[in-house]
């Protein structure tokens, strides 16, 4: 087993939303990663001057969407389609789904948000660093790279923070509602983000690290998706898998 020291971060940039859903734009115009790099550069430049700074950022956007394993490019290349005809909220459970995908800090941390929001109003940013370090070790690295994330989150308009406090709360305390469709394709990133190949319904409908997002697992939603299947274990509640 991987010991907590030796957990990779990964997702340790402040992402601005614009950033990625630019990334996203110049996917669906078909440019090439090389042209991608060079036109988000320029877009980012406008907020960082450091040149390895922006390389960082840059690195985050193209695991996330650009750089995908072989294994993702087809569900990736389906999120391209989705995003084209989704509302801006569902673009980003969207995002949401991919970076769960590509970067297990970013899921590791949102469901630790996820569960205490379930449990109290507000969270001192100092709670949410400190389970951080019980989970990825006690490395600068992982509290620089926490401290980032909320930047993220607060961009994104996912949570209230509150930084003279240091205090995090839930943005508007209102789940984000998706189309039946893209609730599916979430769904799916929910597997294919987990270590596991099947989950309760009941755990995807109130999963802690896609907290910002209504998910109802029926079967009319699920059965949209030609992947995804249903089954009751032992007769009792229904486990949702992907089939390969």
């Amino acid at each position: 087993m991987m010991r907590n020291r030796e957990k990779i971060v990964g997702f340790d940039r402040t992402i601005q939303l614009n950033w990625i859903e630019s990334a996203v734009e110049m996917l669906l115009q078909e440019k090439t990663p090389d042209e991608i790099w060079v036109d988000l550069d320029n877009i980012i430049k406008s907020v960082l001057n450091g040149v390895d700074a922006r390389r960082k950022c840059k690195t985050v956007i193209f695991r996330t969407w650009i750089k995908v394993p072989d294994k993702e490019k087809a569900f990736r290349d389906e999120a391209l389609k989705l995003i084209q005809r989704a509302q801006p909220l569902e673009r980003l459970a969207i995002h949401w789904g991919m970076c769960c995908i590509a970067y297990p800090y970013f899921r590791d941390i949102n469901g630790i948000i996820g569960k205490m929001l379930k449990f109290q109003d507000e969270i001192d940013s100092q709670q949410l660093i400190r389970r951080a370090v019980e989970i990825y070790g006690e490395r600068e690295t992982v509290i620089r790279s926490t401290q980032r994330l909320i930047a993220t989150l607060r961009n994104w308009q996912v949570i209230d923070d509150n930084e003279e406090k240091a205090i995090i709360s839930r943005k508007n305390q209102v789940k984000i509602g998706l189309s039946d469709r893209i609730q599916s394709w979430v769904i799916e990133s929910m597997l294919r983000a987990s270590e596991e190949q099947s989950m309760p319904a009941s755990l995807i409908k109130q999963h802690s690290s896609y907290y910002p997002f209504e998910i109802n697992p029926q079967a009319a939603i699920l059965n949209l998706n030609p992947r995804l299947e249903a089954s009751k274990l032992a007769g009792i509640e229904d486990v949702v898998w992907i089939k390969y």
